[in-house]
């Protein structure tokens, strides 16, 4: 069970806003960043019912690479609790992306779930329009195609923002685990939750994916804060027994000064 938990929060990373396949000629000119900045810190908590199985955070940071910045992010997810003295998972997630349009230039995933080791890097070719896998090889893909950490950031900055009214929807495509997955997310409501900094307005949605984990509406459900950063506050997991959340238990460096987080 352990082992799903983390999963699930890994899939958060990998399936809620991630890779999109969109118009991008309509939003890759429009370069102004209000979602996030570099120190930008998320802590987040995973438990099942009552039991707590995780514990993830994603950072945000602008490092030079070849004479050029890019924006880099790392995530990483790992037991916690007693979880932690049952099973030892670690997984972490690296990407490069461009400060100017969102898009990756290298992306790597190493896995530590007791002694499966995993560990895989991919570089994108924008030039025609190909990655390259350390274990797979070369491959053509959608020339606006993001990694898992490029594509959350990116959601964020350019998509969030087309999505106004009740019942919109983003199609997403994202690659990970070197396969490419079809995603779609429903704005379901907009609302005001209770959370552990209080009252917070959000944006509620559900992703349906063809074919996948989650193929029925409100399986899994996440809600953003409704402001200009467009932070996940929380995600919920139905399963047969009970429920997965992953909810948002610290931050810092947040980019909107009037979010709706930013109040203490």
């Amino acid at each position: 069970m352990v082992k799903l938990l983390l999963f699930f929060f890994v899939s958060l990373l990998s399936f809620f806003p991630l890779i999109a396949q969109v118009n991008f000629n309509s939003v890759k000119n429009f370069l102004e960043n209000s979602a996030f900045q570099s120190g930008e810190v998320l802590k987040y908590e995973v438990s099942y019912g009552i039991i707590k199985g995780g514990v993830a955070e994603l950072n945000l940071d602008v490092v030079n690479q070849g004479g050029d910045w890019f924006y880099y992010s790392r995530a990483v997810a790992q037991t916690a609790g007693v979880a932690a003295k049952l099973f030892t998972i670690y997984d972490v997630y690296d990407s490069f992306f461009s400060i100017d349009d969102g898009l990756p230039i290298r992306a790597t995933r190493n896995i530590r779930e007791e002694k499966y080791l995993k560990y895989n890097e991919i570089l994108f070719r924008r030039s025609d329009s190909t990655l390259f896998s350390l274990l797979s090889g070369q491959k053509k893909i959608p020339a606006e195609t993001l990694d898992v950490l490029s594509a959350f950031y990116f959601a964020r900055r350019y998509l969030f923002k087309e999505v106004v009214n009740i019942g919109d929807t983003i199609h997403l495509l994202t690659y990970f685990d070197d396969k490419l997955y079809d995603i779609n997310i429903a704005l379901e409501k907009k609302e005001l939750i209770r959370t552990k900094f209080g009252k917070i307005n959000v944006l509620k949605f559900s992703p349906v994916i063809d074919g996948k984990l989650f193929t029925e509406k409100n399986q899994m459900e996440v809600w953003f804060t409704n402001d200009l950063n467009f932070i996940p506050i929380l995600i919920r997991i139905d399963l047969p027994l009970s429920k997965i959340n992953c909810q948002l238990i610290d931050y810092t460096g947040l980019k909107s000064k009037k979010s709706e987080l930013n109040f203490r």
